[in-house]
């Protein structure tokens, strides 16, 4: 099993291809990673150092930092690091940005004037945009000088999307993308169900908490005191009634009427309540013999009858452990920590 190396001009360096394991995890609406774990052979000193690109069937990311432990007369070394997204984190949203329209356009207009059609210094070199996707959902939203990736995941996650930054090597590009997974639940044309009366799913966790949940928010913009700008979003009300603040005077009105103003509150509490949702989720072991394909994004069905569940949520993350003795799969179902397990072949 190889990975191949590139340096930070996509330029093909080598491959490693002695290692204990490489673990490495693509995420739906936010940043992957990455773990090399091995001995600090000549080849891994050569290959495995700051800035270097790791890619390996599709997946693509740069090494963060590194650890080398030296005892009883050997060495290892611990790799970490960023999928190619990681590169966004780099840079701030650099001015105020009022946007009222198609949230596609939005999420590409924020990379492209903060790492593409910027200054030379700005910009990342060998980024450019994908196709566009013709997602419709429309936000209004007000940002500035936020850190860009925390932006695009915020976002991302309230609008269930999901982007990456893609390697080309063939071509020597990066390419930003936004899109939408595929509908698979039950009753769509290409479902993909778990269930264990199908005999996917060997063993399995119900996970059912209101711990972080909160339904209501109260959103407070410019202003001090009586002469402070609210809003509240949110109807729920007795026992089932979870409140929180969200502190929102870093939005300034500058040129917005009132509505548009109340309108981009509005946004950030349903951002910030985007983080705050009842954890619903399975923890399963899928049976090694089963045939099934997904992909990243994908929204799809686990069913229970003997709980009387049904669960539709999206594969929001999938982790690849790659060791001598074989590949597990890890599925990361919904924005919280359920996971299916799947064993491949060995290596």
């Amino acid at each position: 099993m190889e990975i191949k190396i590139f340096n930070s001009e996509l330029t093909y360096l080598g491959v490693v291809d002695d290692f204990e394991s490489f673990t490495f995890v693509s995420k739906y609406n936010a940043c992957g990673s990455f773990k090399i774990k091995g001995m600090y052979t000549p080849q891994a000193k050569q290959y495995l150092v700051l800035g270097n690109i790791v890619y390996f069937n599709g997946f693509a990311g740069f090494i963060h930092s590194i650890e080398i432990e030296m005892a009883d007369g050997e060495e290892s070394i611990v790799v970490n690091g960023y999928d190619m997204c990681g590169y966004l984190a780099r840079r701030i949203v650099w001015d105020t940005v009022n946007y009222n329209g198609n949230l596609e356009t939005f999420i590409r207009k924020l990379v492209d004037e903060n790492c593409i059609s910027t200054s030379e210094a700005r910009a990342i070199p060998f980024l450019s945009l994908g196709d566009v996707s013709g997602l419709t959902e429309t936000i209004e939203k007000q940002v500035s000088y936020m850190n860009l990736l925390e932006v695009l995941e915020e976002t991302a996650l309230a609008y269930d999307v999901g982007f990456s930054v893609d390697f080309s090597p063939k071509d020597k590009k990066l390419i930003f993308n936004v899109y939408k997974g595929a509908d698979r639940t039950a009753g769509t044309a290409n479902p993909l169900i778990f269930n264990r009366d199908y005999e996917n799913i060997l063993s399995e966790t119900y996970i059912n908490s209101t711990k972080q949940l909160k339904n209501v928010a109260l959103v407070g913009g410019m202003g001090e005191g009586t002469a402070r700008t609210f809003v509240s979003l949110g109807d729920a009300a007795g026992l089932g009634r979870y409140e929180m603040f969200v502190d929102a005077k870093d939005l300034q009105q500058s040129d917005l009427t009132d509505t548009e103003y109340k309108a981009q509150l509005f946004q950030r509490g349903t951002e910030k309540l985007a983080d705050c949702y009842i954890v619903e989720s399975f923890e399963g072991e899928a049976n090694t013999n089963a045939d099934f394909s997904f992909s990243l994004g994908d929204k799809v069905s686990i069913i229970d009858k003997s709980l009387n569940i049904r669960l539709d949520t999206r594969i929001t993350a999938i982790e690849r452990i790659i060791e001598r003795k074989g590949t597990t799969t890890n599925l990361t179902f919904g924005n919280c920590v359920p996971t299916i397990y799947k064993k491949m072949g060995v290596y």
